[in-house]
């Protein structure tokens, strides 16, 4: 039996909006497709960023897909401190690994006060390259002083 995924219950999660298919972005390290990466009550803050500045971006991309990953940490005993550490683990393994910033969309890092403690396997996978046949066939690079950079905060 196939389970949904209600995303109007998730009261404290986390999220990562990002490119799909054969898209990525050319960050300064490697490539990715993670264009922002944030937390709360996920249903209300992609409909804010769909009224507003994701959804200019994605018409200005109209022909490139979007993927959206979710991470629902209601039923956590500490939920919201959760939510903030996972963010803000991502965001860290993001510079660390992919830019020495922020995804492209991001304007302000999470708070670094909650760290994020034995995450399981595959608590990065926002993050992960896909392999095979749905890996990179075209890198996006954005203008020097984009006006995108930080656009959904």
């Amino acid at each position: 039996m196939d389970e949904q995924f209600d995303l109007g219950a998730v009261r404290h999660g986390v999220y990562c909006i990002a490119l799909d298919g054969e898209f990525e972005f050319d960050y300064e390290k490697k490539p990715s497709r993670v264009l922002y990466i944030g937390s709360g009550n996920i249903k209300g803050r992609i409909q804010s960023h769909l009224e507003g500045k994701l959804f200019d971006f994605a018409y200005e991309l109209r022909v490139i897909p979007f993927r959206f990953y979710f991470c629902d940490l209601t039923a956590s005993t500490s939920g919201e401190v959760a939510q903030r550490a996972l963010e803000q683990a991502l965001l860290e393994e993001f510079y660390n690994e992919i830019d020495e910033g922020l995804p492209l969309l991001n304007a302000i890092n999470a708070s670094r006060t909650h760290k994020l403690k034995d995450p399981s396997r595959g608590w990065n996978l926002p993050l992960q390259r896909d392999r095979g046949p749905q890996a990179t066939a075209w890198l996006i690079k954005a203008k020097e002083n984009n006006n995108w950079k930080g656009a959904l905060q």
